[in-house]
């Protein structure tokens, strides 16, 4: 009788963690759907307050440019024929002209020097807008594209690979946003 309750117990176990798995994976999406939609309503108020171009760096699949005409996508891999070409890590090279505000939503977490991709951004825009999947995120830890696990802890972004044992910390400017 008792092994009948414990056998019980841990289907019903096992049951729970595959539903708090499957939340946590469909709550991701949704999550990441909202904070990008913040983040490119903040990038729209910034370039309407300043005045001037938004650039979504790395965000390759975006329709975006179909619906604001001040908005350059670019990225590694262009899709669609009106994203640009652009290495997130040398944006510079690839634009001479200043942005109002540079969106780097989904990208750090991929490069190999997210540190060295910041400061591009920044050389090259007025504002920069950072967005990356959050620490509880299960989807983050699983995907095997992710180099980084990035999350914010005060006045720093700190990106950490625990496989090869490495730690990055970016210390916030005033002008930028991270969600």
């Amino acid at each position: 009788m008792l092994t009948n309750f414990f056998n019980c117990f841990s289907f019903f176990s096992a049951m729970r963690l595959i539903d708090l798995i499957a939340l946590n994976i469909i709550g991701s999406y949704f999550y990441d759907a909202y904070n990008k939609k913040r983040a490119e309503n903040l990038a729209l108020k910034i370039a309407n307050k300043f005045g001037g171009l938004i650039l979504d760096a790395g965000g390759g699949n975006a329709l975006k440019k179909a619906f604001y005409p001040n908005v350059i996508v670019c990225d590694l891999k262009p899709k669609k024929k009106w994203v640009k070409y652009c290495d997130v890590e040398k944006l510079s090279n690839s634009f001479s002209s200043k942005f109002s505000v540079v969106v780097l939503s989904h990208v750090l977490e991929h490069l190999n020097d997210p540190l060295k991709a910041i400061k591009e951004a920044h050389k090259i825009g007025k504002f920069v807008i950072i967005v990356t999947p959050k620490l509880w995120q299960l989807p983050n830890w699983l995907n095997p594209s992710h180099k980084w696990i990035v999350y914010k802890k005060d006045n720093q972004l700190i990106f950490e690979n625990y496989l090869k044992k490495r730690k990055i910390v970016y210390n916030l400017r005033k002008n930028d946003f991270v969600f």
